[in-house]
């Protein structure tokens, strides 16, 4: 499923910004060719996947935005530490959580027309569309998204676990442009009682997730529940970066949104 023929063209930008990015831009012609087989693909989430991974192939690189992703962590953990403080000031309301979370969902490597802004300036901003009442299960795992954000995620992994929630961080095994792996994630001082689990290769970690109540991080995860794995109740926490989506939705682009999963099914499945 792709939602949109500019969802294409946003593939062929990203994977050639990539090259140009990270020093490789002599590689364009080559990274061409195979995108012209990949954008034939059936699910869009496989297309972004496959194609990242032969970017990290032609640069011979197994995780080639490394350094990019520990510069968003560190910038990032000085936000989370504001959020954190307000949060133990105000209480640690789920809901408020949920929204801080969905706002930082703003990092990216390129989203075709979409301009990142600064964490500091989006994290205290209300979501445009906001569907979350409960959640339907004692269990809760969180697919994982971009570094930086990560830091806010962490807090409402904490969250969850404050309001009597069972905890899963589930995260890829392989790198994908600035997204966390679970090598990135294990290494760092979780939450008491939160548990991390690897899906396999660089797909979104939304597409593995079988049981308990998904909360899913930014569009390629919330694209991979509607293509692979709708079956499980899920709450989605993004922004709308591209016109598609503003479309969609019919909200301002930038906006930050927490759909409930059925919406999302309703919205994306019948593009």
């Amino acid at each position: 499923m792709w939602v949109s023929s500019y969802c294409k063209l946003c593939l062929v930008q990203s994977r050639c910004l990539d090259l140009l990015k990270l020093s490789g831009e002599g590689l364009i012609p080559q990274l061409l060719k195979y995108l012209g087989d990949i954008v034939e693909l059936p699910h869009s989430s496989e297309a972004f996947a496959k194609s990242f991974t032969y970017v990290k192939s032609l640069l011979r690189s197994e995780d080639p935005y490394k350094d990019v992703k520990d510069l968003l962590s560190v910038s990032a953990a000085v936000i989370a530490g504001k959020v954190r403080k307000y949060l133990d000031s105000v209480g640690w309301d789920l809901a408020r959580v949920l929204e801080f979370s969905a706002a930082a969902n703003v990092v990216d490597t390129s989203v075709l027309g979409f301009e990142p802004k600064e964490l500091e300036d989006v994290i205290w901003d209300k979501p445009a569309i906001n569907e979350f009442r409960k959640l339907s299960d004692s269990r809760v795992v969180i697919a994982l998204d971009n570094a930086g954000e990560f830091e806010v995620d962490l807090i409402l992994a904490e969250a969850l676990v404050r309001n009597g929630f069972e905890v899963v961080l589930a995260v890829r095994s392989e790198s994908y442009e600035v997204d966390m792996t679970y090598d990135g994630v294990v290494r760092r001082v979780l939450p008491n009682g939160v548990r991390v689990v690897a899906t396999p290769g660089n797909m979104p970690p939304a597409a593995y997730v079988r049981d308990g109540f998904l909360i899913s991080k930014g569009i390629a995860n919330a694209e991979a529940y509607v293509e692979l794995n709708h079956h499980v109740k899920s709450l989605h926490l993004l922004r709308v970066k591209c016109e598609v989506l503003s479309k969609l939705f019919s909200v301002p682009k930038g906006s930050s949104l927490i759909l409930d999963g059925d919406t999302l099914l309703r919205t994306l499945g019948k593009s």
